[in-house]
């Protein structure tokens, strides 16, 4: 199902190189990554594209320093896997109508 069933467009990225590339070229309303990945963090991503853009984490790193992390870094939010996709749907709705950063929680 995914993010797609409630409308968004989607563009999928493997790593952290392949996602700073088409954030660099394109422009997204909102963007959700895994904090591990193969050629780094997600962390990465959330410091270089949270001044322009919603970042959220969706990882299976869930402990209280994860989502201190996440905050720190900038992340508008943070759910941890396993998340159904209404769960993702409903935060990234909360984000975009927003603006501004939430918990790593919300």
């Amino acid at each position: 199902m995914g993010l797609r069933a409630y409308g968004y467009t989607v563009t999928l990225a493997a790593s952290c190189a392949q996602a700073l590339h088409i954030a660099g070229m394109q422009t997204f309303d909102a963007v959700v990554t895994d904090l591990g990945l193969p050629d780094g963090s997600g962390i990465d991503i959330g410091r270089a594209l949270s001044p322009r853009m919603p970042v959220i984490a969706l990882s299976g790193y869930g402990t209280p320093q994860d989502l201190e992390r996440s905050t720190a870094a900038g992340f508008s939010g943070h759910l941890v896997k396993p998340a159904d996709f209404s769960a993702v749907h409903a935060l990234v709705q909360k984000v975009l109508s927003s603006g501004s950063q939430l918990g790593p929680q919300d």
